[in-house]
This record gives C-alpha cells, sequence and structure tokens, in this order.
C-alpha cells in the first residue's frame, strides 16, 4: 500500500493543504494547495462560514490537482495553553514476540485516567520501553518479552481549542485521522541524527505568532508562543508609508531586505498612499524598518529560550516564511552570533519554510505507524490504483499532467 497522508495548517493568514507521500522514509510532495484565512482574526475564529469556505478551497484545488477526493487528513491545532505530563503502563505480551498492536495498546494504556475532563489529549509520544529483563530499546517490535512496560510523553490541549477547528472540519465529512501541533511538525521536518542526541529550540515566526519549541532527544518538553510575527514588519510598513496593507506586504516581499547591507541608498519605488497621493519609498530605509522589527523577534525568541530551559542548547533552528526574505541569515547573526541556523528544505515543490510544519507532520505520522507496524493511506485501494494508473495515459486531463503543470507554473 502506498503511504500517502494529508495535512491542514489553518494559519492566521494562509490555509495550507498537503498530500505526500512517503516511500522507504523519503518524503514526496504530491499536491500543496494554499489560499488566503478569512474567518480568523488574531489566533481566534471570528467567522465559522468563513473558514469553512476557505477549507473548502484549498480542499477543491488539491482534488482538482490530484482528481481524487480528500476525506482523511491530519489536522494542526493551536499550541495555546498546551500541558505536559508523562504516562506509563505495563501491558502482558499474548504472543511469543511483541508485535505492532502490543505497541498501540502500550499507548492506549498509558493515558487511561490521566487527561482531565476540560482537557484533549493531543498526542501520546513513546519515550521509551522496557522488557521484563529491564532491557530500555525504543522499538520492541518482535522482540521476546513476557510484558512491555512504556513512558509516554502527553501532549494536552484545552478542549476549546481542539473542538472549534475539528467541529468545522466534521461539517465538510472529513475524517480526523490524528491531530498534533506546528511544533512538532517543524522539528520532524528538520530532524537528523544529530538532533535526536541533544536539546534542540526550532523557532517558527510565523504571520501573527512565534513559537519557540524545545526539543530533548526528539521528545518535544516545553513551548512557547509570543504574540508577534511577520504582521508586525507590515504594519509597521503601512503605518510609517501610509500605504494599505496588501501594498505595505507586497513591499516587504518584492523591494525591502531583511538586513539594510544588501539594500541601495540609490533605489526608490513610487507606491500610492491611503489617500491616493505618490510616495517615493527608499530601498536601504524600508530595510531599516524590516531589520528593525526582525531584530526585536529574535531577541524576544532569545530571552525566551532562557525561560524555557536550563540545558544547554545544540541546536538552534529558525523557519518559518520571513526566513526566506534576503538577507534574513545576516540579520539572525546580528543577534545570535551564529548559534542559529535558518532551516533548510530540500523537498521538491515544498521548498519553503512556510511549509515545514506541514511537511515533517506527514513524517512524523509515518514515524509513528511504522512504529505500531500499521499501513495507512487516505486513498483506498482501488483509489491507489487509479491514481497509479490514471498516470500511464498521456491525455491533457491526466493526474501526471496536472501534477507537472502544477510544479512548471
Amino acid at each position: 500500500m502506498r503511504k500517502i497522508m494529508a495535512v491542514i495548517d489553518i494559519g492566521s493568514k494562509n490555509t495550507k493543504l498537503l498530500v505526500g507521500e512517503m516511500t522507504n522514509n523519503k518524503f514526496n510532495t504530491l499536491s500543496i494547495s494554499e489560499s488566503e484565512t478569512k474567518g480568523i482574526k488574531k489566533g481566534q475564529i471570528t467567522s465559522e462560514e468563513e473558514l469553512q469556505a476557505t477549507i473548502e478551497t484549498v480542499l477543491n484545488d488539491s482534488e482538482s490537482k490530484l482528481n481524487l477526493p480528500i476525506k482523511k487528513l491530519i489536522a494542526i491545532i493551536p499550541s495555546y495553553d498546551l500541558e505536559f505530563t508523562i504516562g506509563e503502563a505495563k501491558i502482558e505480551i499474548e504472543s511469543e514476540t511483541i508485535k505492532g498492536s502490543d505497541i498501540s495498546r502500550s499507548i492506549l494504556e498509558s493515558y487511561k485516567g490521566i487527561v482531565p475532563d476540560n482537557m484533549e489529549l493531543v498526542n501520546a509520544i513513546p519515550m521509551s520501553f522496557k522488557l521484563d529483563n529491564n532491557e530500555v530499546v525504543n522499538d520492541p517490535k518482535n522482540m521476546i518479552s513476557k510484558t512491555l512496560s512504556i513512558k509516554t510523553l502527553l501532549m494536552m490541549s484545552p478542549k476549546n481549542n481542539v473542538y472549534k477547528i475539528l467541529s468545522i472540519l466534521d461539517k465538510l465529512n472529513l475524517d480526523i485521522v490524528d491531530i498534533s501541533i506546528d511544533a512538532v511538525g517543524d522539528y520532524y521536518t528538520f530532524k537528523n541524527d544529530k538532533t535526536n542526541k541533544g536539546v534542540t529550540a526550532i523557532i517558527n515566526i510565523g504571520h501573527s505568532k512565534t513559537t519557540i519549541s524545545i526539543f530533548n532527544k526528539g521528545i518535544i518538553t516545553n513551548l512557547s508562543n509570543i504574540e508577534i510575527g511577520s504582521r508586525n514588519i507590515d504594519n509597521d510598513i503601512a503605518y510609517i508609508y501610509k500605504v494599505d496593507l496588501n501594498t505595505a506586504i507586497k513591499l516587504k516581499e518584492e523591494f525591502a531586505f531583511a538586513h539594510p547591507s544588501l539594500s541601495s541608498i540609490k533605489d526608490d519605488i513610487e507606491v500610492l498612499s491611503k489617500d491616493n497621493k505618490t510616495v517615493v519609498i527608499n530601498n536601504q530605509e524600508i530595510s531599516k524598518v524590516v531589520y528593525s522589527r526582525l531584530k526585536e523577534i529574535l531577541q524576544k525568541t532569545k530571552k525566551e529560550l532562557n525561560h524555557l530551559t536550563k540545558r544547554e542548547i545544540n541546536y538552534i533552528i529558525v523557519t518559518g516564511g520571513i526566513t526566506e526574505m534576503s538577507g534574513f541569515e545576516k540579520t539572525l547573526n546580528s543577534v545570535y552570533q551564529k548559534s542559529a541556523s535558518v532551516g533548510i528544505i530540500n523537498e521538491l515543490g515544498v521548498r519553503n519554510n512556510k511549509y515545514s510544519s506541514v511537511i515533517g507532520l506527514i513524517k512524523w505520522y509515518n514515524e509513528l505507524e511504522l512504529l505500531k507496524d500499521k499501513d495507512y493511506s487516505i486513498f483506498s485501494l482501488d483509489e491507489q490504483q487509479e491514481f497509479s494508473g490514471i498516470s500511464n495515459k498521456v491525455d491533457n486531463d491526466s493526474v501526471i499532467n496536472k501534477f507537472f503543470s502544477y510544479f512548471i507554473d
């Protein structure tokens, strides 16, 4: 069975839907759809109807590219007010060797009776397994033992945070196979042998908030959200030059630099202000505006890291769409003195850090299902055969033509 999964990320600025496939632990993009989010303001749902229409837009776009309906997905939920605790359990093994179903059963037992009534379990993350001879292992499948003990990290969220999103997805007849938070996805996008051995901090500068998360040997241990992001840069430009927000965003993305050393004092651009007057904007001056706010954001993250962990941090990785801005690494070094680095995504079709959360959650889900010895796919076997078979056709409506035209576009 082909391992195909979809992840939806409903952000304050844009909603993204990624469909990807894991083959031999390698990620392949099948489709990526994105639309401006409507119905959310400052992280709060203001109109369920508008938000539902936004989700329908990305669903329809993705289904058009794949020529198959999407009915199952992983949903990213807000990471506000999370609580962490440890779960433990010990189960009897009925067969001679430990199976994936035993691992699933041990995970389930580890959080029974622990989650408070006002909270919803987001993830139960296996930390370690212990056999009856007290040997501690990461993956006990096919090992001989009469019992299996497990220790899990339980991540819980207020029910209100979870159900608001899930209820809207349910109205669209979508089957939510799992939920998680953006920080877990970010880690799994940049995960490697080195990050698995030490303490890693992930900083995701989003539109309305910046998330700072701490991982110890691949297990999330703490998280914090700062209510500042790239939106503040847009607001600064709009206020200083008296232009509308759309013009400010375009100036940030197409004209300004993240560090003024790359800018030119001789380069100007003319735009219309909100009162329809011509405004001349200098490249170096607007880059200083961007640099000032970016530096403030990074300084706040550096301060927050000191509150989140007392351990020595081996790696600090910064992600989010704003990190793609030319000169961002220079600004990052001016605050972190090269102790932090910008994340690099090499996946075809999604080579942009704004996709780090959705890419990583497909990798995370793949690893979790491998541990449980399960196969998964959002498409049935018949649909997978249809998906694979259509690629042999050469007509203009074939999936493969749509697939390549999407990348060309």
